[in-house]
């Protein structure tokens, strides 16, 4: 039997923890989706193509074919078809053929594209960080790690598409109750752990 939406009920919210935790999500995101929009409508773009122009500016080449962008954001190839074509006539992006399979197309950002990167866009959530920065040391270490814990479940459960973290990948292992990376050849503590790690292999 399914639960109860926690944001239709009212007692339910007040009731059980879960739920009072699945509405704080709820404030969170609408903050985001908030700070999104303004930043959008200030660089005349979707919140879509934010997303995507982040994400070429800070992921290799290989993974910038449509198919994988679809599958990093959970959306349609068409739906980002149309974003990434958008992105194209405005001279953020540009197309590049893959060195093995000209079939194959990648995107990178232009001149254009990472200027407004570097220079405006990817300061959209500096408000948010600013609360987080607030929050003390020991309970940012915490909150992290429940983070980085419901992160994975929610990949195990296919809740979202493949994380490149720790978790995941083949280099990493539990060694008396705590992490290590073979690639690193080092422990992690709980800071060390990445949830877009560029030397990520899924185990």
């Amino acid at each position: 039997m399914e639960d109860k939406s926690s944001f239709l009920n009212s007692e339910t919210q007040q009731a059980e923890i879960e739920h009072k935790i699945l509405i704080a999500f709820e404030k969170i995101y609408q903050i985001l989706r908030s700070l999104f929009w303004k930043k959008a409508k200030k660089v005349k773009l979707t919140p879509l193509q934010m997303q995507i122009l982040i994400f070429l500016g800070n992921h290799d080449l290989k993974k910038s074919g449509v198919a994988n962008l679809a599958k990093e954001f959970n959306l349609s190839k068409p739906t980002v078809s149309e974003a990434v074509i958008s992105l194209t006539n405005k001279g953020l992006i540009e197309k590049v053929k893959g060195d093995s399979d000209n079939r194959r197309h990648f995107f990178k950002l232009t001149e254009d594209g990472r200027s407004i990167v570097e220079d405006d866009i990817e300061f959209f959530s500096s408000p948010l960080k600013e609360v987080i920065r607030e929050i003390g040391k020991n309970e940012k270490r915490m909150l992290w790690q429940i983070l980085a814990k419901m992160i994975y479940a929610s990949n195990r459960k296919g809740l979202i598409s493949t994380q490149r973290m720790c978790f995941n990948c083949k280099f990493y292992e539990r060694r008396r109750g705590k992490g290590f990376c073979h690639l690193l050849n080092k422990p992690l503590n709980p800071e060390s752990i990445r949830i877009d790690c560029p030397e990520f292999v899924e185990s």
